[in-house]
């Protein structure tokens, strides 16, 4: 069971870090169609942690899409954030109870 979580934690840090990749000019994806914002809003926020270490590394990547400018895309990223948000707030919270017990 401990090599699946291990396999599993290795194929989605693959996946997250090859989502950064850039892609050609003349490449398609569903999301030109102009449905699914929310998707990709949310794609994005997921893959922020990775955009930011390659934007301090001083890589030409992007944080967001600014050519997206509705609502729901909006909705998705936020809602990715807060997802981390979560996280850190669920890991803080034991760092200190484990903290009080010692």
């Amino acid at each position: 069971m401990k090599i699946i979580k291990h396999l599993i934690f290795i194929y989605v840090i693959a996946l997250l870090f090859f989502g950064c990749a850039s892609s050609t000019e003349n490449a398609t994806s569903v999301f030109d169609s102009g449905n699914n914002y929310i998707l990709l809003g949310f794609w994005h926020g997921i893959i922020i942690p990775f955009s930011l270490m390659g934007k301090a590394i001083g890589l030409n990547i992007g944080i967001y899409d600014a050519g997206k400018d509705v609502l729901s895309y909006w909705l998705g990223y936020i809602f990715a954030l807060l997802i981390y948000a979560k996280i850190i707030r669920v890991l803080w919270l034991g760092i200190r109870l484990k903290m009080r017990k010692t």
